[in-house]
């Protein structure tokens, strides 16, 4: 960013840093959606993306090919996906301590004090919701689907909607159906916003 100082000259202002938390691929709409932002984030004057997804994948790929900043953590999920019993409670058990040392990992590669906003891009993750009760900074949970709520994937967090709404300084959804369900639930209206997003199919990808 640049700037004129009192005496007429150009500074460089570093630009500040939004922290994507993304847990999904380039073979999703959801991970499709996630770059989208990224990259009207990368190309603005004033704020600059760093990505961190759970485990390596193409969007750490597609990030070091255009430059930028990206890591990969092995934070937690908040559902144990399509395991029951025994498998979800092995998730409850180390859910806490993947989160801890995902922190600690990303700590010796980042400085969060440069950090504005975090914005988590699922709610089968929880890590920005946890960097954000660490550290105070401002975070954003995107909701985008239906999936724990209706029990397809099983939720390891108790009232998962009034913990994201607790854990959050915004939650976005990408339907009013969405956002209806989670007042349904003891959310606030006021702490919800319904944001219609999608992506483009590419031309290869249309019918």
């Amino acid at each position: 960013m640049i700037k004129l100082n009192a005496y007429g000259l150009i500074v460089m202002k570093e630009k500040r840093k939004i922290l994507y938390i993304v847990e999904a691929t380039l073979k999703t709409g959801a991970g499709k959606c996630a770059i989208e932002l990224i990259l009207r984030v990368q190309n603005s004057a004033e704020f600059t993306p760093v990505v961190i997804t759970q485990l390596p994948n193409d969007i750490n790929d597609f990030c070091s090919k255009i430059g930028i900043e990206n890591y990969s953590a092995n934070y937690a999920r908040t559902c144990s996906l399509d395991m029951k019993g025994l498998g979800r409670l092995f998730f409850f058990l180390i859910r806490p301590f993947l989160n801890r040392f995902a922190l600690k990992k990303i700590k010796k590669k980042l400085d969060l004090s440069q950090i504005c906003l975090i914005h988590s891009n699922a709610i089968s993750i929880d890590f920005g919701a946890f960097l954000h009760k660490k550290t105070h900074i401002p975070h954003i949970w995107h909701v985008r689907d239906f999936l724990i709520f209706e029990k397809k994937w099983h939720s390891i967090i108790w009232n998962l909607p009034l913990y994201a709404e607790k854990n959050s300084s915004k939650i976005i959804t990408v339907s009013n159906s969405l956002k209806n369900y989670l007042i349904q639930q003891g959310c606030s209206k006021n702490s919800i916003i319904a944001i219609h997003d999608g992506v483009e199919l590419l031309s290869n990808e249309k019918k």
